[in-house]
């Protein structure tokens, strides 16, 4: 994870794919979740982009994801960083996407992720 000064700077990442993959592969990632806070009366209260290395086509952007601000959300509490039990966190913005992610902290220190989801694919999987 990566904390940049302003939501301008996150949505300005341009990162190198090759340095990316290395990044990654010394600390055992896949990739790299930037974010950084927007300023007061912004559209959210921060922006992420979750930035996930790809053999084939070198960087790939997850529109949304939980996981991400799930530890995202986790980092802040750490550091004492969030600024009351709820937050609103923006991602999706570099691909053209509008998501929102919806955290609260809550009385017993859990961390609660939530949002709408669109589904694009729906099937089973048969397993032998």
């Amino acid at each position: 994870m990566v904390r940049l000064a302003t939501a301008a700077d996150c949505l300005a990442l341009a990162p190198d794919p090759d340095a990316l993959r290395t990044l990654a592969d010394a600390v055992g990632a896949l990739g790299v979740a930037a974010y950084a806070p927007h300023p007061a009366g912004g559209p959210a209260d921060f922006e992420v982009r979750c930035l996930i290395t790809a053999e084939a086509s070198g960087i790939v952007e997850d529109p949304v994801t939980g996981s991400a601000n799930a530890a995202i959300a986790g980092l802040l509490a750490h550091q004492g960083l969030h600024s009351g039990p709820t937050y609103t966190a923006r991602q999706g913005t570099g691909l053209g996407r509008d998501g929102r992610v919806s955290v609260e902290y809550d009385a017993t220190g859990k961390i609660w992720i939530g949002g709408d989801a669109i589904t694009v694919i729906d099937g089973s999987f048969l397993l032998p």
